[in-house]
């Protein structure tokens, strides 16, 4: 399914920039360039989404610009840039400030988890995901697509910072 996802994206993008409304423009190219990640086309993705950023701070299209600094944040974790991750988590969230888009919000916060846990920076590990599971947090996506990311990024950080913890069945 990911590859009609991405030949879908493909189609839209075309479909906007042949009607040459900028915002319209703005709207395809996160989401391209999120499907070009998913299928292991990194270098495609980065450009897509060079791309796409440019497209949405010309239409002033905040809500994709959130999503696209998530997206790019992402794609510099998946490529083992941490520092460039890093960055790109704290443009998202300042974007999401604007926006409180939940779903670039929760991308935004799961990169930013996977961060903290490669660099074993537990305390702030430990932080995050309080941040998140705030019974007050509006911005989750969904709801339930933030709180089963918490949870699991939670239970990988547990795992990968004391495994003995797993083995004796003590999660908490």
């Amino acid at each position: 399914r990911l590859r009609e996802s991405a030949a879908a994206w493909f189609e839209a993008d075309a479909y906007a920039r042949r009607s040459r409304d900028p915002w319209l423009q703005s709207l395809a190219g996160p989401k391209l360039a999120f499907a070009l990640q998913q299928l292991g086309r990194l270098v495609e993705a980065r450009t897509a989404g060079h791309e796409a950023e440019d497209l949405a701070r010309s239409a002033r299209n905040r809500a994709a610009l959130s999503l696209i600094l998530a997206g790019q944040a992402s794609l510099e974790l998946a490529c083992g840039n941490l520092d460039a991750a890093e960055a790109r988590v704290r443009d998202a969230l300042a974007a999401c400030e604007l926006t409180h888009d939940g779903w670039a919000f929760v991308m935004a916060h799961v990169v930013r988890v996977c961060v903290a846990v490669n660099r074993g920076r537990w305390d702030e590990v430990d932080a995050m995901f309080a941040e998140l599971m705030k019974a007050d947090q509006r911005r989750i996506a969904g709801g339930f697509f933030g709180a089963v990311s918490a949870a699991a990024l939670r239970l990988l950080a547990i795992a990968l910072r004391a495994p003995e913890a797993i083995d004796r069945g003590e999660l908490s």
